[in-house]
């Protein structure tokens, strides 16, 4: 426990003080005692502090600066004012008592006989002896927590540890307060309503949320509640919640807390470190399977396995490209976490719905493996919907939804069929300019353009019409692609475009002007628009 004013007041060197008044701060917290030279106390004193005066630099004040010097006091948090009398002021001026009242600063009263360096002796042992005892205990609570880290005991033993050491029920949480461990089973829900505002103090070396709440297996009843973040390497952070039923946190029990939290971050770095290595192996594999790398098709069966895959099931390979943010040869840290977090909260969230897919984490999409039964008649609409819903209800920075779906396969045809998702998302993104969900039949014709895309001559299909437009005005191609997209509707291209309905005149004035397309003929502009699909496949 902390020291109390009152714990003060009970020195033998105080045994002839007179608390004069601002009782209700006698359980004031005091750290230090100062002798007062001059009122500039905003220059010298800290929070905690007793100050020792005979009011000799504050003697002519008036009865308004006295209060206001009080008022300046209480602002800096100081425990309390012990004045010396018959000196030089005979009895305490009527402003410090007014002051004293109204910002619950206690005024203690001492005769003159009484010396400062007894007063200031006792006080310092006390303080000392106590900072000792404070010493002692964090040694010991360091050592035990020490050895409970080195025996890799697990979050539910780190919990129990402090538990004991400040008797309060303990438990640890998802930002959410999804409860991941619990020392109390009456706390495993953790349905909590606010009942005052948030409170954000900074002890020890971490910070803290303190909040008065109800639970709904402690209907009778509200408690005060610590929630200290703890992060890791992981998406997000977790919280160990202190909830504060049979105490509140005493100044003792901060260094369980503290060493508590040391523990579990490093308990909970090491199944990371853990969980990263077995996920590397797991995307060697993923890899290997999807590229067509394994050796023998009895490879083939085992790497599909050990990523939870079947050699009788079929699947559907999807591809989820998220951003379009390029990463340069060297990308920057903070870039690379950006994207792999991006990545590993959309996994996350899709393997609440499909939680036995096979996935890979790319620098700027995923790839998941998932069974061809999601996608009969009904499912597939859930499918889409479940994607969707994802997306809508993201929070953070802005992501694609461009996803594209391949047909079904088996272990054998997995490299083939992720080529097609892939094709999805490079033709989606060059044809459509917006968000999809796409099937590979989705394609139609333009599934051709797959074996075709890297042939330098397949701009040969492109019509010299188009040609002589791209060669002269290539930014307006947009413009008739979207022209055309809207079934020749001015108002609409020029909505798509934000740009005048007159503009959109004239642009298409000249393109028809400059390379006499006929828009009339349906077989002209069928050539037109493959044109277009081939230029902007080849240009994206």
């Amino acid at each position: 426990m902390p020291i109390l004013l009152t714990d003060i007041l009970d020195l033998d060197s105080l045994g002839d003080s007179r608390i004069i008044s601002g009782t209700d701060g006698l359980t004031n917290e005091v750290s230090d005692i100062m002798v007062m030279e001059a009122p500039d106390v905003e220059n010298w004193s800290s929070s905690g502090q007793l100050i020792l005066t005979s009011l000799y630099s504050i003697q002519n004040y008036t009865e308004q600066q006295q209060f206001a010097f009080i008022e300046k006091l209480a602002h800096l948090k100081i425990s309390g004012l012990i004045i010396k009398i018959d000196r030089f002021v005979e009895q305490i001026p009527n402003g410090f008592i007014l002051g004293s009242q109204q910002f619950s600063l206690p005024i203690i009263e001492i005769p003159n006989k009484i010396r400062y360096t007894t007063i200031l002796v006792e006080v310092m042992q006390l303080l000392s002896n106590h900072k000792a005892r404070l010493l002692n205990r964090y040694r010991d609570v360091h050592s035990y927590f020490s050895i409970l880290a080195l025996n890799q005991a697990t979050i539910g033993d780190i919990l129990s540890a402090l538990e004991s050491y400040i008797h309060n029920p303990i438990s640890l949480c998802t930002e959410d307060f999804n409860v991941l461990a619990t020392t109390d089973s009456r706390l495993n829900l953790c349905d909590i309503q606010d009942e005052a505002e948030i409170e954000e103090k900074s002890e020890v070396n971490f910070t803290y949320q303190r909040k008065l709440v109800s639970h709904p297996n402690f209907a009778e009843t509200s408690f005060w509640q610590l929630a200290i973040p703890i992060y890791t390497n992981e998406v997000g952070k977790k919280l160990l919640i202190i909830h504060e039923i049979n105490h509140p946190t005493r100044e003792i029990d901060f260094m369980a807390i503290e060493n508590a939290v040391i523990a579990l971050q490093m308990d909970m770095l090491k199944q990371f470190a853990v969980r990263n290595v077995k996920q590397n192996y797991r995307n060697d594999l993923f890899d290997d399977l999807l590229y067509g790398k394994c050796a023998t098709p009895e490879q083939q069966v085992d790497y599909a396995q050990q990523i939870g895959l079947s050699a009788n099931t079929a699947y559907r390979v999807i591809v989820w490209q998220f951003s379009n943010q390029k990463l340069t040869t060297q990308p920057s840290f903070e870039k690379r976490k950006k994207l792999a977090d991006c990545g590993q909260q959309l996994i996350d969230r899709i393997k609440q719905h499909y939680p036995n897919i096979a996935y890979r984490i790319r620098s700027n999409r995923i790839v998941f493996i998932i069974e061809d039964t999601s996608f009969q008649p009904k499912k597939s609409i859930d499918f889409s919907s479940i994607m969707k819903k994802i997306y809508q209800n993201w929070q953070g920075e802005s992501i694609l939804l461009n996803i594209g779906i391949s047909d079904p396969c088996t272990l054998k045809t997995l490299d083939s069929e992720s080529k097609k998702s892939l094709q999805i998302i490079r033709q989606g993104q060059a044809f459509l300019k917006t968000d999809f969900i796409l099937f590979y039949q989705d394609l139609g014709i333009f599934r051709v353009f797959g074996e075709l895309e890297k042939n330098t001559e397949l701009t040969t299909f492109i019509p010299a019409k188009l040609s002589i437009l791209i060669d002269t005005y290539p930014e307006w191609i947009p413009t008739l692609k979207i022209f055309l997209d809207e079934n020749q509707n001015l108002k609409k291209t020029a909505e798509q475009l934000f740009v005048h309905y007159k503009t959109i005149s004239y642009r298409l004035t000249k393109i028809k002007e400059l390379t006499t397309i006929n828009f009339a003929d349906a077989e002209e502009l069928l050539a037109i628009q493959m044109g277009l699909r081939i230029y902007l496949l080849q240009n994206r």
